[in-house]
């Protein structure tokens, strides 16, 4: 794996149908590197689309990698009870540079996760 993270949600656990749940991952939006290649310094440039599935039939493709509380750039709403799989595929394509030189990395990275995640009703009491 390019990084080893994982989807994240808020809450992490517990969360209840037709409220806000936060999606968020660690996986930063550009990553940058220099290789070196016959004593030659290559800077590799790489940027991230995030494909979210949030496991009800919906989805949402990004730039953003998502926010914590109280941003929450990345959030879905589920309106049925039950246990959804959420994915998420992190696709990755770049650059390169040698000095003047540079050029498009032929082909992508893909990196995917996914986790388990319970939404519950919301017991509502009307009070005078």
């Amino acid at each position: 794996d390019l990084f080893p993270s994982h989807d994240i949600t808020q809450p992490t656990s517990a969360a209840l149908m037709r409220e806000p749940v936060n999606f968020i991952t660690t996986l930063p939006a550009t990553f940058q590197t220099v290789i070196v290649v016959l004593e030659v310094p290559i800077l590799i440039t790489l940027k991230a689309r995030y494909e979210w599935d949030f496991g009800d039939g919906n989805s949402q493709i990004t730039t953003l990698p998502g926010a914590p509380y109280p941003a929450m750039l990345i959030n879905h709403r589920y309106l049925e009870p039950g246990d959804y799989e959420v994915e998420l595929e992190v696709i990755w394509s770049g650059t390169w540079r040698a000095g003047a030189l540079a050029g498009p990395i032929n082909g992508t990275i893909k990196q995917s996760f996914s986790r388990d995640l319970k939404i519950y009703t919301a017991d509502t009491v009307f009070t005078k």
